[in-house]
C-alpha cells in the first residue's frame, strides 16, 4: 500500500511494506545508502532516511518482538532477531522474509545481533552463549561467556578480529572473545569492568573509539582505543539502548523508554552535540537496536580497514603504520624511501626498501617496485607494472601499463617502452631506444642506443643489438 500525505508543499511517500508471506503491491528497493533501520517491540522495522522522515515500515510475522538488526552485504539481506520466538528473520530488499534462521536448541531470546564482512551472523542469546551462523544460515559453533548470564548485544572490532558482548545479569562489563584463537575468552574489556553498569548497546567508530550506552545512568560512554574510560560523550537520555555511529561519525543513539513524546531517534556530532531529532513513541515503540545500511565497501587485503581509508589496500596491515606520516602505510612504501610531493603516484602502489625516487614522475596503479630500484627525474610508469630488485630507470623513461621488467636491468635515459612488454633479468637498454608493444625481451639482453625494437618482437637471451638497429 503506498500512502501520499501533503505537507509544507512536499510529498512524503510513506510505505506500508506487508510482509510474511503476503505479495507487495509495490515492489521497491528499501536498501539505499544511509538509511536507518530501527527495529520496535511491535511487529515491524521502521525504515528511515538521515532527516528523519519515514519512508518505509517491514512488518515481521504477526505478536513477534523484533530486538535488533544488522546487514549481510555478502548476501544483501537485513538480519531481525525475535524476541518472542528465539529466531533471526532474513528480510531482502523489498522487505520479504526470505529465510527464518532457529538455532539448534531453543532460545528463550535473542536480542542482539552481529555480521561479519564475510556474511557470518553472531546472535547474543539470553542463555549465556553467542550463536554463531554461516553466511547461508547453518549453525557453526557456540561462544560461551562465563556464567550464562543474559546477553544483550554483540558488535566486532573494527578488524573483525574481536567480538564484544554485553550482558544484563551481573552487571561488570563487557565481555570480550579473540576470534583468531578459537574463540579464547578475554575477560572484560579495559575499564568497563571498573563500573557497576547496565552496558546495552556498543559501537565502534573507524578510529577505534567505543561508544556505550549505560541504562543505568543513561549515558553513552566514551572509551579510547586501548579501552580506557575517556569521558561521558553525552547524558540526559532515558533508558537508552540502541546505538551506532555512521560512517561521517556522527553518534546515532535511542531513547527507549522516554514515554512523554519527545524525540526517541538523537543524531549527535563527535562532540556530544544533538544534530537531529525525531519519532516518538506511538511510532517507534521501545527500539532495542539500529543498522545503517551501506552499499557493500572493499576490502581487497582482508585486513578489516576498507580501501576507502586503508592507507596500504593490497597489503594487509591492520596496524595501519606510518612510521614517517607520508600518507602511505609501511607495508606498502618502505619507510625509509622518500616520496618527493611532486610525485604523481597512482593508488595500490608497493615500493620497497631502498628505491630511490625522483621528482616530476609519475608512477602508475597497482605497480610493484622491488629493492634498490633509482628512478630519475622525469620518468612515467604505466599502471600494473612490475620492476625487479636492482633496476635503474634513467631520466624521462615513459613504460606503458602491464609491462614486467626483471631484477637488474638498467635503463638509459629517454627510452620509451610500450605496453605489456616483457624485459627479463640484468638487460640493458641504452638512450632513446623504443621498445613496442608485448615485445618479448629475454635475459642478459644487450640492447644499443637508438634502437627500435617493433610491436610483438621477440628478442632470446643473450642477444645484442647495435646501435641504431631495427627488430621486427
Amino acid at each position: 500500500m503506498l500512502s501520499i500525505i501533503r505537507k509544507s508543499n512536499y510529498f512524503i511517500f510513506i510505505l506500508s511494506m506487508i510482509v510474511s508471506g503476503a505479495i507487495h503491491a509495490e515492489v521497491v528497493n528499501l536498501f539505499q545508502t544511509g538509511r536507518l533501520f530501527v527495529p520496535s517491540t511491535t511487529s515491524k522495522v521502521n525504515v528511515y532516511e538521515q532527516s528523519g522522515n519515514l519512508v518505509a515500515t517491514i512488518s515481521l510475522p504477526q505478536n513477534s518482538q523484533s530486538g535488533d538488526v544488522a546487514f549481510n552485504y555478502v548476501r544483501n539481506i537485513l538480519y531481525v532477531t525475535n524476541r518472542t520466538d528465539g529466531t533471526i528473520h532474513l528480510v531482502d530488499n523489498t522487505g520479504i522474509i526470505i529465510q527464518t534462521i532457529t538455532p539448534p536448541t531453543p532460545v528463550s531470546q535473542f536480542i542482539g545481533i552481529e555480521v561479519d564482512i564475510n556474511g557470518n551472523a553472531y546472535a547474543a542469546a539470553t542463555d549465556g552463549n553467542v550463536y554463531v551462523f554461516s553466511n547461508n544460515g547453518d549453525f557453526q559453533r557456540l561462544i560461551s561467556v562465563p556464567n550464562h548470564p543474559v546477553l544483550l548485544f554483540v558488535t566486532l572490532s573494527p578488524d573483525q578480529t574481536k567480538l564484544f558482548v554485553s550482558e544484563s545479569t551481573y552487571n561488570k562489563g563487557l565481555h570480550y572473545f579473540d576470534l583468531t584463537s578459537s574463540d579464547a575468552y578475554l575477560g572484560f574489556y579495559g575499564d568497563t569492568q571498573a563500573y557497576s553498569s547496565l552496558y546495552a548497546q556498543f559501537a565502534f567508530s573507524d578510529d577505534g573509539k567505543l561508544y556505550i550506552t549505560d541504562v543505568n545512568t543513561d549515558n553513552i560512554d566514551l572509551y579510547s582505543a586501548d579501552g580506557s574510560f575517556s569521558e561521558t560523550f553525552y547524558s540526559g537520555l532515558v533508558d537508552a539502548w540502541g546505538l551506532e555511529v555512521s560512517l561521517d561519525g556522527t553518534v546515532w543513539v535511542g531513547n527507549t523508554n522516554d514515554f512523554s513524546g519527545s524525540p526517541k531517534i538523537l543524531q549527535l556530532d563527535q562532540n556530544g552535540s544533538i544534530l537531529t531529532q525525531f519519532g516518538d513513541f506511538s511510532v517507534l515503540g521501545q527500539n532495542p537496536g539500529m543498522a545503517f545500511y551501506f552499499p557493500p565497501i572493499s576490502d581487497l587485503d582482508n585486513d578489516g580497514i576498507i580501501d576507502d581509508i586503508d592507507n596500504c589496500p593490497t597489503v594487509a596491515n591492520p596496524d595501519q603504520l606510518d612510521i614517517n606520516n607520508d600518507g602511505f602505510g609501511d607495508a606498502c612504501v618502505d619507510p625509509n624511501v622518500v616520496v618527493p610531493d611532486d610525485l604523481d603516484i597512482g593508488e595500490n602502489v608497493i615500493i620497497a626498501e631502498g628505491v630511490e625516487l625522483s621528482k616530476d614522475s609519475a608512477i602508475g596503479d597497482n605497480t610493484v617496485i622491488g629493492e634498490n630500484v633509482s628512478i630519475s627525474k622525469g620518468s612515467n610508469i604505466g599502471e600494473e607494472t612490475d620492476i625487479g630488485a636492482n633496476s635503474t630507470l634513467q631520466k624521462d623513461t615513459e613504460i606503458g601499463g602491464f609491462t614486467t621488467i626483471g631484477e637488474g636491468v638498467f635503463i638509459a635515459k629517454g627510452v620509451t617502452i610500450g605496453t605489456g612488454v616483457y624485459i627479463g633479468d640484468n638487460t640493458t637498454i641504452k638512450k632513446e631506444t623504443t621498445i613496442g608493444n608485448d615485445a618479448w625481451i629475454g635475459e642478459r639482453v644487450f640492447i644499443d642506443s637508438n634502437v627500435t625494437v617493433h610491436d610483438d618482437a621477440v628478442i632470446t637471451d643473450d642477444t645484442v643489438l647495435p646501435k641504431g638497429a631495427v627488430v621486427n
